[in-house]
């Protein structure tokens, strides 16, 4: 037994074996033996202890050791790490090997008390007999089995795993009553048996025969759920994989049982939700929250994060097959095995994470596809301000990278981005350039603003014309100013030369950026070249700058050139000074007739000053119908002089919705009115 236990004993862990075929973990329906370990068929005759297996050669599944999951190239089980209570157990199993008794080893669901104890048994009874029977084995037929055998043979254990299915109430019974314990005992048969403690506390401390079985115990340990720093030291290993990553993700918890051995049913769940019917948001969820772990996002992330990333997951899932948020919520969140769900809650209300060993089963996964990079976007923005920001960019930087070679013009943008953030200009143009060229139109935008604020205009505007063109606002108004600059030079060099219709056009652009003194000097250049046309801009200077009479004369010129724009400034001009009523509404008639947009309300205007609101009407409505907004504002002002208010609050409205305040006040003050009336 001495290089038995000396096996163990090895760095504090040793592999092990597993010889079940199949995969079958659990109640075996079978009588005779499986691998290397006895079951008897239901209530069937039990073997004489001479032909129970040797402990050496027991298959730990088919004693009731967990399966966890397999990497690849890895055994069936990890290798076992002592635990802080293994010197306790052992001492336990050694004292009764030869006296007989029993030892039972307590814990919590998935603490990992079945794997200790068959530790405990091939390290100190490698070469005993062992009998795992089913529930309902005739039990008490075993005195008169183990006395057909030399007791000197060999030892023999009884392996109950987890004991209250074994449990009899009465002697003579199929279950381990106190009788049968003694008897056992007193033939040295040692007893090996797990038990849950909530179902401990409430037995041992009752009364009954199942309380007095507890009572008999040569030793009770008490196996803890949670790792000691000591035992998580052990799970540094670098043989297995599984161990690594345990020691790597899981030491917050510290709960290493639960991770190895509820993981795979989880998965297995998780896998399965992919296509059933109501649970597709679910596993978006759940593979948001997987793959922002693998993106190295520390700790959990806000719920508004998930339901950000777990939409990149929708996109081939008909909103028919979808359950609603709250629902998926819900579901993955939901406590199964008794231990944890998919999501598991973080210390801050709101934040969740993917419970830890789906992450590692995901890394571990060849099937599994790389991380969407837009779900990397959302990973970079959940690390902002955090102490894994670092790891998550060099993380990001390496995933873009490898797409960005494939060929990807997204993961080309996100590399560059995150060359932006680095103020590395170099790098980040580099990969903006070969983004752009492979169509991506944010990159194209971005290069272009570079450049431009590099002063190489000409270079930049071919990619703002491509952003541009995509409804890129701001790409559109940078190009317009650079294009206007690039017009301006060039109008101004052929003004210079005496072009008159570049003159007229330059005036025009220089009116527009407050140049009104250059504007005018090309306006004359204009005239001097004969452009008649150029009086009205020339005229609504002169207006402009309170030079009435002078702007009249401009005024009149454009008219006799069957200028619109002409006629209708006149107009207003003689309108407003008075004394010209019936010249004005000729002239706004004549601009209407050539299709100017503000003519009909201008006349309006005129006609309401003469009192002919009636014929006002309608031409409020057509200059509304041309585009001018403030038509509304005036037509509503007429129905309401002419007690039209219904109608008058409708136009008030129109107005109001175009962003008039003054429309919106009178509105408010005529609903405030028809209150008080009430």
């Amino acid at each position: 037994m001495g290089t038995q236990g000396d096996r163990w004993a090895e760095d504090g862990a040793a592999r092990v074996s597993n010889g079940v075929s199949g995969g079958t973990v659990g109640p075996v329906v079978q009588s005779g033996y499986i691998g290397s370990v006895h079951f008897n068929g239901g209530t069937g005759p039990l073997p004489e202890s001479r032909q129970w297996p040797p402990a050496a050669d027991a298959d730990p599944v088919a004693l009731g050791v967990r399966r966890p999951w397999r990497a690849k190239g890895s055994p069936d089980l990890p290798l076992y790490i002592r635990r802080d209570t293994d010197d306790e157990l052992r001492h336990a199993v050694r004292e009764v090997a030869w006296t007989g008794g029993l030892v039972l080893v307590t814990g919590e669901p998935f603490s990992g008390k079945t794997m200790s104890t068959w530790a405990a048994m091939t390290a100190e009874m490698p070469n005993a007999c062992v009998l795992a029977p089913r529930r309902g084995a005739p039990l008490h037929t075993l005195p008169p089995l183990c006395r057909t055998s030399r007791p000197a043979e060999r030892p023999r254990i009884l392996w109950l795993d987890d004991l209250p299915r074994y449990l009899g109430e009465n002697p003579g019974e199929n279950g381990l009553e106190p009788g049968l314990l003694n008897e056992l005992q007193r033939q040295r048969v040692v007893v090996l048996a797990t038990m849950r403690n909530e179902v401990y506390e409430r037995v041992r401390y009752g009364t009954g025969p199942a309380s007095t079985v507890l009572d008999m115990a040569r030793a009770t340990v008490d196996l803890a759920s949670e790792w000691s720093d000591a035992e998580f030291a052990g799970l540094a290993w670098k043989g297995d994989p599984r161990l690594n990553d345990v020691h790597q993700r899981w030491r917050p918890t510290r709960r290493v049982g639960e991770y190895l051995a509820v993981g795979p049913l989880l998965w297995d769940e998780w896998q399965r939700s992919r296509q059933a019917a109501g649970r597709r948001r679910g596993h978006a969820l759940v593979q948001a929250a997987i793959d922002l772990a693998r993106c190295e996002v520390p700790g959990p992330v806000s719920a508004l994060r998930l339901r950000e990333a777990h939409e990149f997951y929708l996109d081939a899932v008909p909103a028919a097959g979808r359950e609603s948020l709250d629902e998926a919520f819900d579901w993955a969140s939901g406590v199964r095995h008794g231990v944890t769900g998919l999501l598991v809650p973080g210390e801050e209300q709101g934040t969740w994470r993917a419970f830890g060993s789906l992450v590692v089963m995901a890394a571990h996964d060849s099937a599994r596809s790389p991380v969407p990079l837009a779900v990397w976007r959302c990973a970079l923005r959940a690390a902002e301000g955090t102490d894994g920001h670092d790891a998550v960019v060099k993380a990001a930087a390496a995933a873009y990278r490898s797409e960005a070679e494939a060929g990807s013009a997204e993961a080309m943008f996100g590399l560059a981005d995150l060359f932006v953030a680095a103020e590395d200009m170099d790098s980040a143009e580099e990969w903006l350039r070969k983004a752009a060229e492979a169509g991506h139109v944010k990159a194209a935008g971005r290069l272009g603003r570079i450049l431009v604020d590099r002063g190489e205009f000409r270079e930049a505007e071919p990619f703002l014309e491509v952003a541009a063109e995509t409804g890129d606002s701001d790409a559109a108004g940078l190009l317009g100013q650079l294009l206007q600059d690039r017009a301006m030079r060039w109008l101004r060099s052929a003004a210079e030369q005496g072009n008159g219709e570049a003159a007229h056009d330059l005036g025009d652009m220089l009116v527009g950026t407050g140049e009104t003194a250059e504007a005018m000097r090309f306006y004359r250049t204009a005239v001097a070249a004969g452009r008649e046309e150029v009086a009205a801009s020339i005229g609504s200077l002169l207006h402009d700058w309170g030079q009435t009479v002078e702007a009249e004369s401009w005024y009149r010129k454009g008219v006799d050139a069957g200028d619109a724009r002409a006629a209708h400034n006149l107009a207003l001009l003689l309108h407003y000074q008075g004394g010209w009523a019936e010249e004005a509404e000729a002239l706004y008639r004549q601009a209407m007739k050539a299709g100017r947009p503000q003519a009909p309300t201008g006349l309006a205007v005129l006609l309401e000053r003469q009192g002919r609101l009636v014929e006002a009407e309608p031409l409020y409505r057509l200059g509304h119908a041309w585009g001018d907004e403030g038509a509304a504002f005036l037509l509503a002002g007429n129905l309401k002089r002419r007690h039209r208010t219904a109608e008058a609050r409708e136009w008030y409205r129109k107005a109001a919705d175009a962003g008039s305040d003054q429309a919106a006040i009178t509105l408010a003050q005529l609903d405030s009115d028809a209150a008080h009336l009430e």
